[in-house]
């Protein structure tokens, strides 16, 4: 579950998107449990729903594009239940 921050943290994010002009790139990732493939959509579904809370912030959708990484780049193991949970995340890129 996510915190009360957390939303103000999208919302931030979806003003200074606004304010700005600039564009988000967000990537979907997520631990090696399960085929590939399967991970590969749970990572763009991570980032499509991250993009649609942006948006309902006012970010553009336009301005805002997702992919998916899916399990292939790792920040921690997938050996420990904490290395799994800290490789479900999305990483977004502004330019």
């Amino acid at each position: 579950s996510r915190g009360l921050g957390d939303v103000y943290k999208r919302q931030e994010l979806a003003e200074h998107l606004v304010e700005t002009g600039k564009t988000a790139h967000i990537n979907g990732h997520t631990d090696s449990t399960g085929d590939p493939l399967y991970n590969y959509d749970l990572g763009l579904q991570r980032a499509i729903k991250i993009r649609n809370l942006l948006v309902k912030y006012g970010a553009e959708k336009s301005k805002i594009s997702v992919d998916s990484k899916g399990e292939r780049y790792p920040i921690a193991s997938n050996r420990t239940r904490e290395g799994e949970h800290k490789n479900r995340r999305v990483e977004i890129t502004l330019k």
